[in-house]
């Protein structure tokens, strides 16, 4: 239905805006990444995922979620289902340290304290420019 497409596109326009961000520049917090990657998609035992927007180097990756308006319950789904899935889904990365961030147009105030605890980074938008937040970030 029409809603659903707008809800679709409006996603597609902030993983463009957040993936341009950290394409130009490959960081989190103090964390430098030598690769970009977006919407990696695997299946393995019946569990399938994807994921916005993976960040590489050679002992890190930095998983990124993106919703135009992010909800409580995207964080947390980032920290606990989607963080198992990579693991699961990305064996080869299995001795890496994963730093998590989660990117909108649109971050709650709740959203954004909840990740601060949690050592999540947060991408939002600052005029034309993507800030993030991340000096509170640790591995998982």
């Amino acid at each position: 239905d029409l809603l659903h497409s707008i809800g679709i596109n409006l996603g597609d326009i902030a993983e463009e805006f957040f993936f341009n961000a950290l394409n130009d520049n490959k960081k989190l917090g103090s964390i430098k990444f030598d690769e970009i990657s977006t919407n990696m998609k695997n299946k393995f035992k019946g569990i399938e995922d994807e994921f916005d927007i993976v960040l590489f180097n050679g002992k890190s990756i930095g998983l990124v979620e993106i919703k135009h308006k992010i909800h409580p319950k995207d964080l947390i789904n980032l920290y606990t289902n989607k963080l198992e899935n990579f693991r699961l889904l990305f064996p080869t990365y299995k001795h890496h340290s994963i730093y998590l961030g989660i990117g909108g147009f649109s971050v709650p105030k709740t959203v954004l304290e909840d990740a601060k605890k949690r050592g999540i980074a947060v991408l939002q938008q600052k005029a034309e420019f993507a800030i993030i937040k991340s000096d509170f970030m640790k591995a998982y």
